[in-house]
């Protein structure tokens, strides 16, 4: 026999007569008396893609099946994650993962991750914010081994609002202070102050 190209001796063909969709298929057709594979003859057990017992290659014995070994690999390996702003995830989002795969960041304004809980727009009208959102993307490298989960988050703050008025010193009905919003936008209230004239 003539010897391989990598220094050893060449190795046996094997021709796969049958594939099965799981291990208990294939035991059952092998305990079966109508059973079509013919011993010492190579059949394949095809799960999933990522089963532990995919594309596993077997030999009919008298003993039963032999597992010989395994003619593939589950998918790639672990992804990671990272956090931050929204607008740091919309814009900064690369072609490729990169390695190794970490990061870090902050919640600012500037990256629009901190927002107040409310605000008037251009035409004077209350804007509320009122809870806390998040965008998420998954990133596959190129060679498609590995991913990255993007993540970002704007957290809204808290805005406090404060109106004052005169009132009589010898007014007891009068509460010094006083909530005056209606309760209804968690990052947002408004308080009225009554103080005392002299």
């Amino acid at each position: 026999m003539a010897e391989s190209f990598y220094g050893g001796r060449r190795g046996a063909s094997v021709v796969i007569v049958k594939s099965y969709d799981s291990i208990a298929e294939m035991q059952a057709e092998f305990d079966s008396v109508e059973c079509t594979v013919d011993y010492d003859s190579y059949v394949v057990v095809n799960t999933s893609v990522d089963g532990i017992e995919s594309s596993v290659l077997y030999r009919r014995t008298l003993d039963g099946p032999v597992k010989v070994g395994t003619l593939g690999s589950s998918s790639g390996g672990g992804g990671g994650t990272s956090s931050g702003g929204i607008l740091d995830l919309v814009l900064t989002i690369p072609s490729s993962v990169p390695t190794p795969i970490d990061g870090q960041g902050e919640y600012s304004k500037t990256n629009k991750s901190l927002v107040p809980g409310y605000y008037t727009d251009e035409e004077g009208n209350p804007v509320y914010n009122d809870s806390i959102k998040w965008v998420y993307t998954n990133v596959i490298s190129e060679d498609g081994t590995s991913s990255k989960t993007y993540v970002g988050f704007t957290f809204p703050y808290s805005i406090v609002d404060f109106e004052a008025s005169l009132v009589d010193k010898n007014d007891e009905n009068n509460p010094v202070i006083k909530r005056i919003d209606d309760g209804a936008h968690p990052f947002y209230n408004k308080w009225a102050l009554k103080i005392p004239r002299g």
